[in-house]
């Protein structure tokens, strides 16, 4: 087998290239190539939607949208926009949105400052910067109608979009973060080819089911990650750590991303 680094100079990590080394930490680098699959699949899989709905709210006249959540048990995604007025520096609101069941019974609000401001942009000008979406997920335990009512506290009367996609699959609150770690790994076997071998000379000197079974180490590594695995599809299926409205309102962990949004209940 041909080695790594022939030339026998430095490498990525300044480390000389050993056989044994390859065949001791082939079984793990394998394990590693496959979680990433497994992990940025699932992760891929559930972060697909379909459209729900869609349509513009007039604040001046205290709109209220309806929307038809279609199945039960789901989590639907929210993308809210309101549209400033252009060339009108700096503005401001502070946006609640509300869900409404069909008899106008609270179900869930969320809160986000939106702005829009003018300052200098190092060119001798100036450009405006503005933050104006509001994105969030929640799950509906009931299928129905529901209204959208936006509120603006600050008084910003500006027309606001509401877009309503739901999940085709169970949430990827966590899968998408294993996701992200084993491509890291990934990435981090691959520069380091010249010190381990490269993903070809990994697999060849991947040993037999025999020899696996006789080490316990790998074994042990194995399965906690085959239950992490397991256990993120099993957390994501149910949405725990997603906001849900129904019987009861539930926050959602703060390990969902908020991007400065408040999840009030």
């Amino acid at each position: 087998m041909k080695r790594p680094n022939s030339n026998g100079g430095s490498n990525f990590f300044n480390l000389e290239f050993s056989q044994k080394r390859m065949k001791a930490f082939s079984p793990y680098a394998v394990m590693i190539f496959l979680f990433t699959i497994l992990f940025g699949s699932y992760a891929l899989l559930s972060s697909m939607s379909s459209h729900v709905d869609g349509k513009w709210l007039d604040l001046r006249d205290k709109a209220r949208g309806e929307i038809t959540i279609p199945q039960s048990n789901k989590i639907y995604q929210f993308d809210i926009v309101q549209s400033f007025i252009s060339g009108v520096e700096p503005q401001y609101s502070e946006l609640e949105i509300e869900i409404l069941d069909k008899n106008h019974k609270h179900m869930y609000s969320v809160y986000k400052d939106l702005w829009m401001e003018r300052h200098p942009n190092g060119q001798g000008g100036t450009s405006v910067y503005s933050d104006l979406k509001m994105n969030f997920e929640l799950e509906f335990e009931k299928e129905g109608n529901y209204i959208v009512r936006p509120i603006s506290h600050n008084g910003n009367s500006s027309p606001v979009y509401v877009s309503v996609e739901k999940r085709k699959i169970g949430g990827g609150l966590y899968t998408g973060f294993y996701a992200i770690v084993f491509l890291v790994l990934s990435i981090v076997l691959f520069f380091g080819k010249d010190y381990w071998g490269n993903p070809r000379q990994l697999f060849e000197v991947f040993p037999s089911i025999r020899e696996l079974k006789a080490n316990k180490t790998f074994l042990f590594v194995f399965s906690v990650v085959s239950a992490v695995f397991v256990g993120c599809i099993v957390i994501n299926i149910t949405h725990y750590g997603y906001a849900s409205c129904g019987e009861n309102s539930i926050l959602p962990t703060t390990f969902l991303s908020t991007n400065n949004l408040i999840y009030l209940g």
